[in-house]
């Protein structure tokens, strides 16, 4: 299920933020998103794997992630360019009552969709973030099948250098390794396999030919 992920060291907060998010989605009549609030990870590296598991399609950051001594010391601005390198297109929204006066954010703040107060956001950017959601996602799909598409005429062998290039693009943007490489190793395989069955039919041609004319003898 496709989800908006909060990510908040308080989790009282961002629980009641969930409610309504869930409450403005139930009004849409949106019963195939759901919303997810974790509190901060220690690693930053274990936001990718979340996302992905998760089919996270807008991330809601608070800034402040290391008020509640709970073992982060970074911020929400301070992760952005690791999540960016990652996921170059994914919506994801800052939330802090100091927007204005942090530097950290004001140095960042073309990295995220928007840098919102923490205090109006799903009355000012519910619909907003929701609209980016179902654009990234709509592409996400798109771009899903089209792997799935390439990679079948690549494995048929009917793959031009155009889609398999298109295909390698794609593979890099999802982060999805290796597809690829193993369908032209085994096309290649097959194709070399191929060739020396052919071979082998022709020696057998060969050796057939030279038998009938020693019996014509």
């Amino acid at each position: 299920m496709t989800a908006f992920g909060i990510v908040d060291d308080d989790i009282s907060f961002s629980s009641t933020m969930k409610n309504r998010y869930i409450i403005e989605l139930e009004k849409r009549e949106i019963t195939n998103w759901d919303v997810i609030c974790i509190k901060p990870f220690s690693d930053k590296k274990d936001y990718v794997n979340w996302i992905k598991e998760n089919d996270i399609a807008t991330l809601i950051l608070d800034e402040r992630l290391n008020e509640k001594d709970i073992g982060v010391n970074y911020k929400g601005s301070q992760i952005i360019s690791y999540l960016r390198e990652n996921f170059k297109e994914l919506p994801i929204y800052s939330f802090s009552a100091f927007a204005d006066e942090d530097k950290d954010i004001i140095t960042n703040a073309t990295l995220f969709e928007s840098v919102v107060d923490k205090d109006n956001f799903v009355e000012n950017y519910f619909e907003r973030s929701l609209r980016a959601a179902q654009r990234y996602w709509n592409t996400y799909q798109k771009e899903l099948n089209s792997i799935s598409n390439i990679s079948k005429k690549l494995a048929l062998g009917n793959a031009s250098e155009k889609e398999v290039a298109e295909l390698k693009s794609l593979q890099t943007k999802l982060m999805i390794p290796g597809i690829t490489e193993q369908i032209i190793n085994k096309t290649e395989w097959l194709e070399k396999f191929e060739e020396n069955i052919n071979k082998f039919e022709d020696v057998t041609k060969k050796l057939n030919r030279l038998l009938d004319k020693r019996k014509e003898q």
